[in-house]
């Protein structure tokens, strides 16, 4: 534990916490129409389970009192053979969300302790 949060990963029975945050973080950037919101988050549960179910999706939650407070979210894409390396996977951050009150708390344990 750190300053407070727990660091976990995530897991399939997370998939609602991370669409949830996933739609408050593009709601926080800006983007407020709530229909397209909802069409991307009923979208994305299906598209996320297998993938946390395979070990393509990895996340992590900064947790306090089995709140969450923040999260982080990487998917491991198929990268086809490239000049700089033979491909095979890499990846790409595609979530991150800190509940407002708790933003300023959460960020240094999730940065700090991560594997």
């Amino acid at each position: 534990m750190t300053a407070g949060y727990a660091i976990r990963p995530v897991s399939v029975a997370d998939a609602p916490v991370i669409a949830d945050h996933r739609r408050a973080m593009f709601f926080d950037m800006g983007h407020r129409d709530r229909a397209v919101l909802d069409a991307m988050s009923g979208h994305f549960i299906p598209w996320l389970i297998p993938r946390l179910q395979t070990g393509e999706y990895l996340g992590w939650f900064a947790t306090s009192y089995e709140s969450v407070a923040a999260g982080i979210g990487l998917w491991l894409m198929d990268w086809p053979p490239h000049l700089i390396g033979p491909g095979i996977r890499r990846a790409n951050i595609i979530n991150v969300y800190t509940a407002s009150d708790t933003a300023v708390a959460a960020w240094p344990a999730l940065s700090c302790s991560l594997p």
